[in-house]
C-alpha cells in the first residue's frame, strides 16, 4: 500500500521585519511561499507550487512538474547567471516559471516549459535542445535564449537563437 502525503509549508514573518529565508521542500509535492526578503526556495521532489514573494528570490523548481513564481521585486536584476544567484528556475519536469514586477531573471528547465516574463525588463532562457518550450515577455525591454524549435511570442523585443 503506498502512502502519500501533501505538505503545504507557509513561512510567516511580522510586517516589515527583513528576515530572509532559506526553504528547502521535500520528494513530496508541496507549496512553498518565501518571504519579502531575499530568499533561497529548492523544491526538490514533487510537483511543488514556489513562490518567491518579495525581494531579490533564489527559486528553484526540482524533480517533477512546478509551478514557479517570483514576487513584486526583480529576482535578480543583474541578470547574472551561476549556482546560487538570484532567479527563477525550473527544473526537469514540465514547468511553469513567472516573472512577475521587476527584472527577472527566468531559465526553464529539461522539459517543456512554460515561461512568462511578466511586467519589468526580463532575461529569459531556455536554449537547451529539449522539449519545446512556450516563451511569453510581457512588458518591459526582455531578453530571450531560446531553442530552435520554441515558440517564442512576438511581445518578446530581443530573441537569440541557438
Amino acid at each position: 500500500m503506498a502512502v502519500l502525503a501533501l505538505v503545504t509549508m507557509l513561512v510567516l514573518v511580522p510586517a516589515g521585519a527583513a528576515m530572509a529565508a532559506n526553504l528547502v521542500g521535500t520528494s513530496a509535492p508541496e507549496t512553498i511561499s518565501g518571504t519579502g526578503s531575499k530568499d533561497v526556495i529548492k523544491g526538490l521532489g514533487g510537483g511543488d507550487a514556489l513562490h518567491g514573494l518579495g525581494g531579490a528570490d533564489g527559486v528553484y523548481g526540482g524533480f517533477g512538474d512546478d509551478l514557479i513564481r517570483g514576487g513584486p521585486g526583480g529576482d535578480n536584476p543583474g541578470f547574472d547567471i551561476g549556482p546560487n544567484v538570484p532567479g527563477l528556475y525550473g527544473s526537469f519536469g514540465d514547468d511553469r516559471v513567472e516573472g512577475n514586477g521587476g527584472d527577472d531573471l527566468i531559465v526553464g528547465g529539461s522539459g517543456a516549459d512554460l515561461l512568462l516574463g511578466g511586467a519589468g525588463d526580463d532575461r529569459i532562457g531556455d536554449p537547451g535542445p529539449d522539449s519545446v518550450d512556450v516563451i511569453r515577455c510581457g512588458t518591459g525591454e526582455d531578453f530571450v535564449e531560446a531553442g530552435h524549435n520554441d515558440v517564442v511570442d512576438p511581445d518578446c523585443e530581443r530573441v537569440n537563437r541557438s
